[in-house]
């Protein structure tokens, strides 16, 4: 079974986005953004969430709950499959937990287009 933490990079104030990292076994590690931007002056390195205790803070945090069960829960389904755990696995799994659509390149060209 993996862990799942999150982190913020930026050093610099203002508004950051928050990256999730999940950690497997034998040291293998992921990292991808969770589309979701906090302050840093509000951000707990220490619990890796939010210390904001305004609704956006306490939204913020119900979501990266939100997300970490949702990446264990899927680890612990794959746990037996052979399946190829990457950044691209982790980005999908962000956005299926939160119901997101992703065009494709080709598909942009196209809507664009009117087609």
């Amino acid at each position: 079974m993996g862990k799942v933490g999150f982190r913020i990079r930026s050093k610099t104030g203002g508004h950051v986005p928050v990256y999730v990292n999940v950690y497997l076994c034998a040291g293998n590690q992921l990292e991808a953004k969770t589309g979701f931007v906090t302050n840093l002056t509000k951000w707990d390195t220490t619990f890796q969430r939010s210390n904001d205790n305004s609704l956006c803070g306490l939204e913020l945090n119900e979501k990266l709950d939100k997300l970490e069960y949702f990446i264990l829960s899927a680890l612990n389904e794959l746990s037996s499959n052979l399946k190829t755990l990457n950044r691209e696995w982790l980005i999908d799994l962000i956005n299926s937990c939160f119901n997101r659509s992703i065009q494709k390149p080709s598909n942009r060209l196209l809507n664009r287009l009117g087609i």
